[in-house]
């Protein structure tokens, strides 16, 4: 992915991979890998979990959730808030869980994931 917006996501072992967005297009990268494809949209974040790395991003005026797991196979994309936007993640201690925070009209909301 040439240009766009970029996060790091540090995973188990050691491991890094990034999410970014060119173009309307949002794109999951491992390390040891080539670039996925995600869906399309814009304000990728990501966290890593025990499970898997959980991925969001805005689509219209929506957030959307996925999951890539360690076999690098990519979840069906739901919706995880209606009329939301600009996504911040971060991944809890235990590993099982997450925080976001987004905004929803004119509220914050932070919801554990």
């Amino acid at each position: 992915m040439p240009h766009g917006r970029r996060q790091i996501i540090a995973r188990a072992a050691g491991a890094f991979a990034s999410i970014g967005q060119c173009d309307g297009q949002i794109f999951f990268h491992a390390a040891a890998g080539l670039e996925q494809p995600v869906a399309r949209g814009k304000q990728p974040v990501a966290a890593s979990l025990t499970s898997g790395t959980l991925l969001l991003w805005q689509q219209g005026t929506d957030l959307w959730s996925a999951s890539l797991a360690a076999t690098r196979a990519l979840t069906t994309p739901t919706l995880l808030a209606p009329g939301a936007r600009f996504p911040v993640l971060l991944a809890l201690p235990d590993g099982r869980h997450a925080l976001v925070t987004y905004e929803q009209g004119p509220e914050v909301i932070v919801a554990r994931l």
